[in-house]
């Protein structure tokens, strides 16, 4: 029988994990899409890229302020070259899905494991999507 998971502490040792081995793979996937997009300056590839990994660590860590000012920094700089800010939306979902592959092969034989990262994985998608509707609301 599974242990009991503790829910009272907000930030659980998976999370904290995730978040520290998820963000050189994070950082990646983003340079290599932000990189490839014509409208963005090196500068500007560079600041998109820290901005969105940022956004992830933000997110998987439960820091909704920080979250909420790397996307509002993200969004400026997309807008400001022209890139629409979808641009951002699409490569999350991209990226979602990456991390979920990854979750997946990584704890093959840890089904347990591999379950519960994709559960933290599914709570950040929500609050991807409660960031993006926040951020249309302000707007």
């Amino acid at each position: 029988m599974a242990a009991a998971q503790d829910f009272s502490d907000p930030l659980s040792k998976e999370q904290r994990e995730l978040a520290l081995w998820s963000f050189p793979l994070v950082a990646d996937f983003v340079q290599a899409h932000y990189a490839a997009q014509p409208k963005l300056s090196a500068q500007n590839v560079r600041f998109a890229v820290f901005n969105h990994s940022h956004l992830w660590r933000a997110l998987l860590l439960r820091d909704h302020n920080n979250a909420q000012k790397f996307r509002a920094a993200l969004d400026r700089i997309l807008m400001a070259s022209g890139t629409p800010p979808s641009f951002a939306l699409q490569l999350d979902e991209a990226l979602l899905d990456e991390l979920l592959i990854v979750v997946s092969e990584r704890f093959q034989r840890s089904p347990r494991r591999a379950l519960e990262l994709n559960h933290i994985l599914l709570r950040l998608a929500r609050e991807l999507t409660a960031l993006r509707l926040t951020r249309q609301l302000s707007a």
